[in-house]
């Protein structure tokens, strides 16, 4: 089975936007400091080369493990973020966490 024109343009485009969210994650990052948004951004370019990944993979391998494991790890990288600002949190924080918190 071959890839159809319309699958390619949507793999693109959903390549596209992973990329530019995972930019905006790292201006975030960059702006903040906070290392929530470097998981992040890590993820939504794990996700982007998944998509540029799967350009070249016949549509009937996509459920086999070895295409999915960039996407696996994308989404082990956002847990990694919500545990690591959880425990941040839980362990004092910073002064604007506790003047938020008030």
């Amino acid at each position: 089975m071959t890839i159809s024109a319309i699958h390619l343009v949507l793999l693109g485009a959903l390549a596209a936007m992973s990329a530019t969210a995972s930019a905006f994650f790292m201006r975030f990052y960059v702006l903040s400091g906070d290392r929530f948004f470097i998981y992040f951004a890590a993820a939504f370019g794990l996700f982007a080369l998944n998509s540029l990944c799967l350009t070249g993979v016949s549509p009937a391998a996509e459920p086999q493990h070895y295409v999915l494991i960039l996407r696996l790890f994308g989404f082990l990288l956002i847990i990694a973020g919500v545990i690591d600002k959880n425990r941040s949190r839980a362990g004092g924080g910073s002064k604007s966490d506790a003047e938020s918190r008030d």
